[in-house]
């Protein structure tokens, strides 16, 4: 057969001994020779090629082809009889570990390496990674980890984003976009609902004006776009310190931050208020060490909350940790910042069935005044107030309600009972029958 990059499906057949080719026919709706066991029939590509080895019966070569139809790949067997492996990032059960890290340069011969090995020993699936200074855009394989990166066109080794991904999280990647040096977002098919992550890299305090509006205007924009339903994460180096005063950002911070509110964290502030999103470091309760992600190199050594990783509110349930890992080294100044995620989903808001009111009732001429006073005495109370209408409405509807539930009350409908007379009879004569 010819060699084809369409995406034809055949039907291998093979057996015992030597076929005979004369009997095969090729091209579409040919007959399947019954002379053959169905346990040796497969699906392959129409170039496959495959050794014919059944335990027990040796050898016998090549198997013979003949083509079956046309299928898309979604839809077909694989050869190894498992079945295909459906992405679960998001569960309820399993847990989602997401760090930040700023490594300052990944430049160095081996960083990438100690990178890998500190994500594997704290069992992560997605690092987002700032300072990484390599330039262009591009994705690398390295052992079991792949790592897509973002960074200037210029050759020029400054800031640079990108993203480490395990296995699990690499099979899920359902699209990617490298934005710029400071911003990066990849996109997931995790399971109950699509994981959107954002990889960003601020400028610093001390940067020029129109750098952090154009790192914000991006951001926003980007942010603007996600999809109501989606998980969000927007992790990483943001520069920014913002503070403890719950009051002003109650919707955005927790009680549990740290330091006082600067220029970027202002600017950081009100786009989480904007998108509603939330930082998840300032809401659970940890020891100071376990907060601050950046020491400086001064004396002082002064100490910072200045990487985030921040949810959006509508999943802010399924974080159950976020905190500062201080034995993850690769010989920076910022520390690892991990957070944990375990889907929880709400449950269904039940109405409850109430039934019907039982209107029957009011052919029973006691009954019937009774509820023509409870309407009449509702009434009454009411039409002392001056109302608007939609407001006054409202008071009549809720007074004839409120005098059918307290005079002729709902039917109450008696469960079936799932056996009947007649069954419960016949069993009962069955019972006797076999006494005698």
């Amino acid at each position: 057969m010819s060699s084809s990059s369409s995406r034809r499906w055949i039907t291998l057949i093979t057996k015992p001994g030597r076929p005979d080719s004369s009997r095969w026919k090729s091209g579409l709706g040919c007959d399947r020779p019954t002379t053959y066991p169905a346990e040796c029939i497969y699906l392959a590509t129409e170039t496959a090629i495959v050794n014919n080895t059944i335990p027990g019966r040796g050898t016998s070569g090549q198997i013979p082809i003949m083509m079956a139809g046309t299928e898309s790949r979604e839809d077909s067997v694989n050869l190894t009889g498992k079945p295909k492996w459906k992405s679960q990032l998001l569960s309820c059960k399993g847990k989602l570990r997401v760090g930040t890290w700023n490594v300052r340069t990944l430049l160095q011969t081996g960083k990438l390496k100690e990178l890998c090995d500190n994500a594997e020993r704290y069992h992560l699936d997605i690092v987002g990674v700032q300072g990484v200074r390599w330039s262009g855009k591009d994705k690398i394989r390295h052992d079991s980890w792949t790592f897509i990166y973002s960074g200037r066109d210029d050759q020029k080794h400054e800031a640079g984003v990108g993203v480490l991904l395990s296995k699990r999280a690499a099979d899920a990647v359902n699209s990617t976009d490298c934005i710029s040096e400071r911003l990066l977002k990849i996109r997931f098919k995790a399971g109950v609902t699509n994981l959107t992550v954002i990889v960003g890299y601020a400028p610093t305090e001390v940067a020029n004006t129109p750098e952090k509006d154009e790192f914000y205007d991006q951001l926003n924009n980007i942010l603007g776009k996600i999809p109501r339903h989606d998980m969000c994460l927007l992790i990483g180096d943001f520069n920014t310190r913002v503070g403890q005063d719950i009051t002003a950002y109650p919707r955005v911070i927790g009680q549990h931050g740290m330091g006082d509110m600067n220029e970027n964290g202002q600017r950081l502030l009100d786009t989480c208020s904007t998108h509603g999103i939330v930082i998840a470091g300032t809401i659970f309760q940890h020891k100071e060490i376990h907060k601050y992600t950046w020491t400086s190199n001064t004396v002082s050594r002064t100490r910072a909350q200045l990487d985030h990783i921040i949810i959006n509110s509508r999943w802010k349930r399924s974080m159950t940790d976020c905190r500062a890992y201080r034995g993850a080294d690769i010989f920076s100044d910022h520390e690892l910042l991990i957070s944990t995620i375990t889907m929880k989903l709400a449950k269904p808001k039940s109405r409850g069935a109430k039934g019907k009111f039982a209107t029957y009732k009011l052919n029973d001429r006691i009954m019937k005044e009774r509820f023509q006073q409870e309407v009449k005495k509702h009434l009454i109370e009411e039409n002392s107030q001056q109302l608007e209408i939609e407001e006054d409405w409202d008071n009549i509807k809720n007074g004839i309600l409120h005098a059918a539930e307290n005079t002729i009350g709902r039917i109450r409908h008696k469960r079936k009972e799932w056996i009947s007379v007649q069954t419960e009879e016949l069993v009962e004569k069955r019972r006797t029958a076999k006494a005698r």
